[in-house]
């Protein structure tokens, strides 16, 4: 069935550079291009920056060993979390909290994120609209002109010369009409997600109180836990789904919610019964964590054997350590590097797909996906929508080493940045 929604649309206003999605690839990348000059605007289709690491609770940096630099707009963050006392625990860990269910480092407070991101945007004037969904694009051949956003305000349009899809399920680019990446010969199966609970330290020892005993089946199948360090007593339980879900669909994504949190009471019981009764449910966040979206065709296709061979490349501008961590095994992997073809959407001259969505393998985007390395792929993808509406060029026509010359001069540590993103005179790959 076809139809047409009549209405009209009125322009909402024009941009330098519009970036769709306020997680830590989309603030990355607005930063980087407002602190480079652009007319910035950042949309968010909830209540505030951060993605995972706000509505998600994930209040932990997925990296191997303390994070070093991850360009400005990310060591910025870190710089101010650590100032407000919200990054990295300051006391020891729970006694329950031991090898058998894991530490992490690069702690954070996921409720100060979006205060400190929203704090960092507005230092770099960065237009902010929330609570606004992007629903289509208009676009003249092989560029988009508007994206079509939805709000209280109603439908309306946004023009802009670049356009950056940091939505994490390639929206920006599945309205223009991209094509995905939904194979992996290697890793053929999704990411499984995994649901969050806030468990607080209570002085009695009890039971949480359920609303049904037959939730709390006792005989329950618990996968994999995790136990991560929160303030103030707290704690965060971690469970991960034995089941995949299709999360680039919209029922997929409302299954997996669904299922995971009528779940939670027997997740609770699970804890309490069996790990520890000093501690009683508080709150859970606002989704649960899915760790797979849309990926998007650029023009190069970033691969897992790209990752495990550490291969470089002359357009490299970003870099991850985290391990390759499918439903099949979790990889060890030193530092890799990303080229900014993998970011490009292929076929439009002025789209880049950053953060999860970016043109990947399945293995080699559950490595890339974490927050540090997004909020890198995000800034460059900014700088260098920046420099191309200030020379008036198309996005590709960029030299790269004038991006990554920006991303080492902005860096606390420039010659830590300069060494990750040094090119191969061996192997040679995009422009």
């Amino acid at each position: 069935m076809k139809y047409k929604i009549n209405t009209e649309i009125s322009l909402f206003n024009t941009y330098d550079v519009v970036v769709c999605g306020g997680g830590f690839a989309g603030f990355g990348a607005a930063v980087m291009a407002a602190k480079e000059g652009a007319k910035v605007l950042l949309i968010e289709r909830t209540s505030g920056l951060g993605g995972m690491g706000f509505i998600g609770g994930v209040g932990n940096i997925c990296y191997k060993g303390n994070v070093v630099t991850n360009g400005y707009p990310f060591d910025t963050m870190i710089s101010l979390m650590k100032k407000m006392k919200a990054y990295g625990p300051e006391n020891d860990y729970p006694q329950i909290i031991n090898e058998k269910y894991g530490t992490q480092d690069n702690l954070f407070d996921h409720n100060m994120l979006p205060i400190v991101l929203q704090y960092i945007t507005n230092i770099h004037k960065v237009d902010l609209l929330y609570h606004t969904e992007v629903i289509d694009i208009i676009k003249c051949k092989d560029k988009i002109k508007y994206v079509i956003i939805h709000n209280a305000s109603g439908t309306q349009a946004i023009k802009a010369e670049v356009f950056i899809d940091a939505t994490g399920n390639g929206i920006v680019a599945m309205h223009a009409g991209c094509k995905t990446l939904n194979d992996d010969e290697f890793y053929p199966d999704m990411l499984k997600s995994s649901t969050l609970m806030f468990l607080r330290k209570v002085d009695l020892n009890q039971k949480q109180e359920v609303l049904d005993e037959a939730y709390c089946d006792p005989k329950i199948d618990i996968p994999k836990i995790q136990l991560f360090y929160e303030a103030d007593d707290k704690i965060s339980y971690k469970v991960h789904s034995n089941i995949s879900y299709d999360t680039t669909t919209g029922k997929g994504l409302s299954d997996l919610e669904r299922d995971m949190r009528d779940k939670i009471p027997a997740f609770i019981r699970y804890f309490q019964e069996n790990i520890s009764d000093k501690y009683k449910y508080d709150y859970s966040p606002q989704v649960i964590g899915f760790r797979e979206g849309k990926r998007i065709l650029g023009d190069q296709i970033l691969t897992s054997e790209d990752i495990k061979t550490h291969r470089k490349f002359d357009d490299a501008i970003a870099y991850g350590n985290f391990t390759i961590d499918t439903v099949y095994a979790r990889e060890n992997i030193d530092y890799y590097q990303i080229p900014r073809s993998s970011i490009l959407a292929k076929d439009l001259v002025n789209l880049f797909v950053v953060g999860r969505c970016l043109s990947a393998d399945r293995g080699a985007m559950s490595t890339a996906r974490i927050m540090a390395t997004c909020c890198l792929m995000g800034s460059s993808a900014g700088i260098n929508a920046a420099l191309a509406v200030k020379k008036h060029k198309n996005i590709r026509t960029i030299k790269t080493k004038d991006v990554v010359d920006i991303l080492i001069k902005d860096s606390l540590d420039k010659d830590f940045m300069r060494e990750k993103l040094s090119k191969s005179t061996q192997n040679t790959s995009a422009k």
